[in-house]
């Protein structure tokens, strides 16, 4: 936002029977994303002041000759399609703002399920230290592009964890299962 801008920029997000909605409002426009029933993605921009926005026009002087020139925006039906314009290009750069944002939260939840501990057939089992060698062996070798196709057996890994008993192999895919 250029100094020009030094206005408040206020957020506000809701949750109501018809969806969950955020709204980022500056001043008397607001750019405002909801969901429909959680089926629908909408995004609108909303303004109360057209003249806030400009866009190039015919411009008439007093001395009665007219230029093209950058100006606001009139409000007037007759600027309804060049408003639409930039209303709808602010929609594509929130959403372009958006879609360059990344969510880790899926695998910070994969990341706790795997590391935390849980209870299989009622023993209390340890969830997996990345940084211990013996368990960070084995996840490396479950990466080998031949158990994506064929599978994964104990008989498999045991090669390529040769301090592992067969055993310990066992209740570690049991843990990962």
């Amino acid at each position: 936002m250029s100094p020009q801008l030094a206005r408040e920029v206020e957020s506000r997000l809701s949750t109501r029977i018809e969806g969950t909605c955020i709204k980022h409002r500056l001043g008397k426009h607001s750019v405002k994303m909801y969901d429909k029933f959680g089926r629908v993605l909408r995004i609108e921009t909303t303004t109360n002041d057209v003249a806030f926005f400009k866009h190039h026009r015919k411009v008439e002087h007093q001395d009665s000759h007219a230029t093209r020139e950058l100006a606001a925006v009139k409000k007037s039906i007759y600027s309804l399609i060049d408003l639409r314009e930039i209303l709808l290009g602010c929609n594509r750069r929130y959403l372009d703002f958006l879609s360059a944002l990344d969510d880790f939260s899926a695998g910070t939840r994969c990341l706790n399920k795997l590391t935390t501990p849980k209870e299989i057939d009622g023993h209390r089992v340890k969830g997996f230290n990345f940084f211990d060698k013996t368990e960070h062996d084995l996840l490396c070798s479950l990466q080998h592009p031949e158990f994506n196709i064929r599978g994964v057996r104990r008989a498999d890994l045991k090669p390529f964890l040769t301090t592992l008993s067969v055993a310990s192999i066992t209740r570690y895919l049991e843990t990962l299962a």
